[in-house]
């Protein structure tokens, strides 16, 4: 019960807090909730493999420590996602949701030209085919260092798909394949050995023959490659999203927040305050603004 409660505090908290941020200072931001996994339960078969064939002796160790950070975890509910949606909405943001992944969906409406660019750490979305990526668009300009407690200042990159895939001379088919040799979200680690460097070496060398490719790289996974590598290329996306950003319903939010989940009445009616008081002075910021 205490570690479902600290979550919903984590995941309302956080929804709030960022998002009134964005509302904020003009930033005109979407909400993305997925849905299905594209490879089903064959997913997690090819995980527990990986994991069971590099070392046999540790085997045992390994299922017992994820036992136990298994149990130390919990899981969104349906509940909690309905009222994580609800709490977006009535700060007068629009909630899109996608059939499968997220960063798909993203990359499919900025496509459409619907979003100028997607913002995220994470380059998997260049493989979903986004035109424009943009990392290190912090609020604070500061990002964690892994596994460390400290800080370090960081400045917006964007990326254009285009340009780079022009600079290495490979298509977006090879820049897939490159992505899974590594790893991806669908095939955790990738090959064993293959780096950035090396599968960009092996997919100038073979070309657009990919047989050849994961024939030389050494591919073992319980999965094959073209499966993981249609799932990208074609997971499924929606045109059923409508981007509409309205005035922050501060009863909707109090209500929620306050009367349904014993949030500080005060500190959240001084941020809906601060909030609507800032809307009417400032307008949308450019990118350029942050550079």
């Amino acid at each position: 019960f205490l570690c479902i409660l600290w979550l919903k505090i984590v995941v309302f908290g956080h929804l709030f807090y960022y998002n009134k941020i964005c509302r904020k200072i003009g930033i005109l931001r979407e909400n993305f909730r997925e849905g299905f996994w594209p490879l089903g339960g064959n997913m997690k078969v090819g995980i527990y493999a990986r994991v069971s064939t590099h070392d046999q002796h540790t085997l045992p160790m390994q299922i017992e420590a994820m036992k136990k950070y298994a149990s130390q975890t919990s899981r969104l509910t349906p509940k909690m996602v309905d009222e994580a949606k609800r709490l977006i909405t009535a700060l007068g943001l629009p909630v899109v949701e996608a059939p499968s992944e997220g960063e798909a969906q993203a990359a499919y409406m900025v496509k459409n030209g619907d979003a100028w660019a997607e913002v995220s750490q994470d380059f998997d979305w260049l493989l979903f085919g986004v035109p424009r990526l943009v990392r290190n668009l912090s609020l604070s300009e500061r990002r964690k260092l892994p596994g460390k407690l400290g800080y370090q200042i960081v400045k917006p990159e964007i990326f254009t798909l285009s340009e780079n895939l022009a600079r290495l001379k490979i298509t977006q088919d090879q820049l897939i394949t490159i992505g899974i040799l590594v790893g991806t979200d669908f095939n955790i680690g990738g090959v064993h050995g293959i780096g950035p460097k090396k599968a960009l070496k092996l997919v100038i060398k073979h070309g657009e023959n990919f047989d050849a490719v994961f024939e030389e790289a050494g591919w073992d996974d319980v999965l094959d490659w073209q499966e993981i590598f249609k799932t990208i290329k074609h997971i499924p996306t929606t045109d059923k999203y409508n981007l509409t950003w309205n005035a922050v319903n501060e009863d909707a939010v109090i209500k929620l927040l306050c009367d349904d989940h014993e949030f500080a009445t005060e500190r959240v009616q001084n941020s809906l305050k601060r909030l609507h008081e800032n809307q009417d002075k400032h307008k949308q910021k450019g990118l350029g603004e942050f550079f």
